[in-house]
């Protein structure tokens, strides 16, 4: 994962996303009081990310 944006490839009048936060899945699951290893199974399948 690239965290770091690469200035030198960045095209002129395009908008890029930049991360400002970045959290573990143990982390989230606390706040959401639900079990890492279901988060975990949820990010795994990436049938869910489009």
């Amino acid at each position: 994962m690239e965290l770091v944006g690469d200035h030198h490839n960045r095209c002129k009048g395009r908008l890029t996303a930049t991360v400002t936060y970045v959290r573990t899945i143990k982390f989230v699951a606390e706040i959401l009081e639900e079990d890492p290893e279901l988060l975990h199974a949820i990010v795994a399948n990436d049938d869910y990310l489009s």
